[in-house]
């Protein structure tokens, strides 16, 4: 039996082109632009989001191929926790951050080849990361994967008004679709507690000021082509009620009947822009722990896709996982609020004898890997991401510096 099992082994060759291939398995996922897509949903030219490993940052490149290997029995890693979940083959590469300390200046030497009379010890340079890449098989307790990294190169220019990406966020939180005689229509209605939150009634009203002008008495039903919006009191409930018009903007990047924003509007945001839609709609509904972190929770999973990406666009560590509410199954998004959950430690962490552990599996479905210019690709695997897959040559010259944050 593990005899047939090496010799399919083989045939990772035949589709990595002779070199040590960077394959994963068939549940694992890949951020593009049109969203997460496993390797049966998405087409070359594809924009995914990869990991420039000179500058450090996240960028937008096209998918130039792909490797897929057909199903038989492999044998593969397997680093799994509630922080990081992955399968991948022995050979596949992870961007890693290697610790190093370097003498800043060469020790002085006479002409024996010992330290000159009088000549101080060199001072050691302040410790710093190296950037390098390591196998599966080869990361070692001093290595951390780089997991996430913020966008390098978003947007220049808005392609949105500040207001409309604001009421994006508080209508797929706290939104609804009207219905006429039990059919979906295109206007829309956001609520909120004028008692509990007095201050988002405010934000709201303010909001769709700067964008459609003052509220209106009534809403026409028909033949009006100006976006309008009108308030009501619904005991301690307000409800902001946009006219088909203006509904009709915001179902363009909002998928009825389920409220999924589009993964295309989250990429056309400006840096701004993306803390304004996760901001506001950790706001609406969400809640801020002790640390600086969040969490958000939704009956609908793929809800909480558009803030998973628009937070990995920043650099932030999500971790989306089911959660239940007075025995009603939902779905929570966990967002970190510090900079060292962006780097992390699989090794160590598996050695510390916690619910993270690495493990040698024999995996029998079909494996796969993208090919793009920078190699390192955002990919999530049971609702953790991190960057992975990379290039067989190192990459020279790079030095991260140590600082009390990234230690």
């Amino acid at each position: 039996m593990r005899a047939a099992k090496a010799e399919r082994l083989g045939q990772w060759e035949s589709v990595s082109g002779g070199r040590p291939p960077c394959l994963v398995d068939h549940e694992t996922e890949m951020l593009t632009k049109r969203g997460w897509l496993t390797f049966g949903e998405f087409s070359n030219g594809d924009q995914v989001l990869t990991l420039n490993r000179a500058t450090g940052s996240a960028e937008w490149q096209p998918v130039l191929g792909v490797e897929i290997a057909e199903s038989g029995w492999r044998r593969m890693i397997l680093m799994d926790g509630q922080a990081h979940s992955s399968l991948t083959v022995p050979s596949h590469q992870w961007a890693v951050e290697r610790y190093s300390r370097r003498p800043s200046a060469p020790r002085q030497r006479d002409g024996r080849g010992c330290r000159a009379v009088g000549a101080d010890r060199a001072p050691v340079q302040v410790a710093s990361w190296e950037r390098e890449f390591a196998s599966t098989e080869q990361l070692r307790e001093l290595h951390r994967v780089v997991a996430l990294a913020p966008l390098g190169d978003p947007p220049p220019l808005p392609v949105h008004d500040d207001a409309f990406v604001e009421l994006v966020a508080w209508f797929w939180t706290e939104g609804h679709i009207n219905r006429s005689r039990g059919k979906l229509t295109s206007g829309v209605t956001i609520y909120q507690s004028h008692v509990a939150n007095p201050r988002h009634v405010d934000r709201i009203r303010a909001m769709l000021s700067r964008l459609y002008g003052s509220p209106v008495e009534a809403l026409s039903r028909q033949g009006d082509t100006v976006p309008r919006w009108r308030v009501y009191r619904n005991g301690h409930k307000t409800e902001f009620r946009l006219n088909h018009v203006a509904g009709a903007e915001v179902l363009r990047v909002v998928a009825a009947p389920d409220k999924v924003v589009r993964p295309e509007f989250i990429s056309s945001l400006t840096a701004g822009q993306l803390e304004l839609f996760i901001d506001v709609s950790i706001l609406a509904d969400g809640c801020y722990s002790v640390g600086g972190g969040a969490e958000i929770t939704q009956k609908v999973r793929e809800r909480l896709d558009a803030l998973q990406i628009a937070c990995a666009l920043t650099g932030r560590y999500t971790n989306l996982r089911p959660s239940h509410y007075r025995g009603v199954e939902r779905w929570a998004l966990g967002i970190s609020g510090s900079v060292r959950t962006t780097r992390f430690f699989p090794v160590s962490a598996a050695k510390r004898g916690g619910r993270f552990t690495i493990s040698t599996v024999w995996h029998r479905g079909p494996v796969w890997g993208p090919r793009t210019v920078n190699g390192f690709w955002m990919a999530r695997r049971r609702g953790t991401v991190y960057f992975t897959g990379g290039p067989v040559v190192p990459v020279q010259g790079c030095v991260v510096p140590r600082t009390r944050e990234s230690n």
